[in-house]
């Protein structure tokens, strides 16, 4: 994900987005073309309030004068059920409240790939079902995402395709119900004895 968003250089291969080749984009250059990304730790602007943390994204991510930009932070806010939280500094929100600023910032840039970076982690049941929705809704507004994530339900709620690693290795790709059911990644999540019964 890193690689992908441009925080961390390539020592082989090469990345393709959107019939381009973007290895020698910077990270905020490639934020420009449409690529943003989420923190597994939130990482908000600290001191600064919600609203500043958001309009801050749409100003300098998303490249809008300050006019658009306050209608994009409106709009990312009310979408992300921020916006009674505006004039809060970021830092003071609850932990579910950071989450849902790390993807208003992140809409913010008028995203065509979003990627999460296990953005359910830490949250209750209640809280992941409630992003999860959000998460689909962002989707389905034609927003490509990309989501790494060990919360396996969140994941399986949302998306059409697995991808599925173990120690950097790929074991497993295909449709959701393909992935989970089968052995490798039965065996690399669970052990031996569970994936064993599973395939009994």
């Amino acid at each position: 994900m890193k690689l992908v968003a441009g925080t961390v250089s390539l020592s082989a291969g090469s990345i393709h987005f959107d019939g381009r080749k973007i290895d020698a984009l910077r990270s905020e250059d490639r934020c420009g073309i449409g690529i943003s990304r989420t923190s597994q730790v939130p990482q908000p602007f600290v001191g600064m309030t919600v609203w500043e943390n958001v309009l801050t994204a749409a100003c300098h991510g998303g490249h809008h004068d300050l006019a658009a930009a306050e209608e994009v932070a409106y709009s990312c806010l009310q979408r992300t059920g921020l916006l009674d939280r505006h004039g809060q500094l970021a830092d003071a929100l609850p932990l579910m409240g950071r989450k849902r600023l790390e993807l208003a910032r992140a809409l913010a840039c008028a995203p065509k790939l979003l990627l999460l970076d296990e953005i359910a982690g830490g949250l209750s049941d209640f809280e992941v079902k409630d992003l999860v929705a959000l998460v689909r809704d962002i989707n389905e507004s034609g927003v490509a995402v990309v989501w790494i994530e060990h919360i396996v339900h969140a994941l399986l709620s949302v998306v059409s395709r697995v991808v599925a690693m173990d120690l950097g290795n790929l074991i497993a790709d295909g449709t959701p119900d393909e992935v989970i059911n089968g052995p490798a990644f039965k065996q690399a999540y669970f052990g031996d004895k569970i994936a064993t019964v599973g395939m009994a």
